[in-house]
């Protein structure tokens, strides 16, 4: 589990590894993972509004637990945030 102040946990985002980001406010400037390496990093009712994924690759987000209204993605990395739904997109 990633717990970090804002300063530390910029540093941390470029290579975010397997770790799981739990009931984070990390919305707006905070949540800036462009382009960032997060392998296996896993984010659980986390705040990610406004929050910034573009060209971001290896994490997982449920839609469903975690605040992503505005949020923005790149593809096909969020095709995978369907996948709670089990919906087949062929």
């Amino acid at each position: 589990m990633i717990t970090a102040n804002r300063a530390s946990l910029r540093e941390q985002v470029q290579d975010l590894g397997p770790a799981a980001v739990v009931d984070a406010a990390l919305s707006g400037d905070l949540a800036r993972f462009c382009g960032s390496r997060l392998d296996g990093a896993r984010f659980v009712g986390a705040d990610l509004r406004e929050a910034d994924l573009s060209g971001a690759t290896g994490y997982a987000i449920d839609p469903r637990e975690t605040g992503v209204k505005g949020a923005r993605f790149t593809a096909p990395d969020v095709l995978a945030r369907l996948d709670p739904f089990d919906i087949v997109i062929a």
